[in-house]
């Protein structure tokens, strides 16, 4: 699975990241914080994490998503984390399958 980190303010970016996704027929998720939440929410491509949505509190955010990405996927064999502005030149699951052979279970 295809994890793109992003925030509200890059919301934007989301219509071009589904689109390539969908293009490639790639399974992904986006994922924001929305620090009101008690518990992390997940609406249909979008995971939002009870965490802060800034900059600064990435490390928090790739924590939070750890933490609870088995909850969300248990039949998942992990993720691979892009920022939101990546742009796919070809087909990535080339390349994630690449580096789950380097590096399997």
């Amino acid at each position: 699975m295809f994890v793109f980190i992003s925030c509200f303010k890059n919301k934007h970016k989301w219509k071009q990241i589904k689109s390539m996704c969908n293009k490639y027929n790639i399974s992904y998720i986006i994922v924001v914080g929305k620090p009101n939440l008690k518990e992390p929410i997940m609406k249909r491509d979008i995971l939002m994490l009870n965490c802060e949505d800034s900059y600064c509190e990435l490390p928090d955010k790739i924590y939070k998503l750890n933490y609870y990405f088995n909850d969300f996927f248990p039949k998942s064999d992990g993720y691979l984390k892009i920022d939101d502005d990546v742009i796919f030149c070809s087909n990535p699951e080339l390349y994630y399958k690449k580096l789950k052979s380097k590096f399997p279970n």
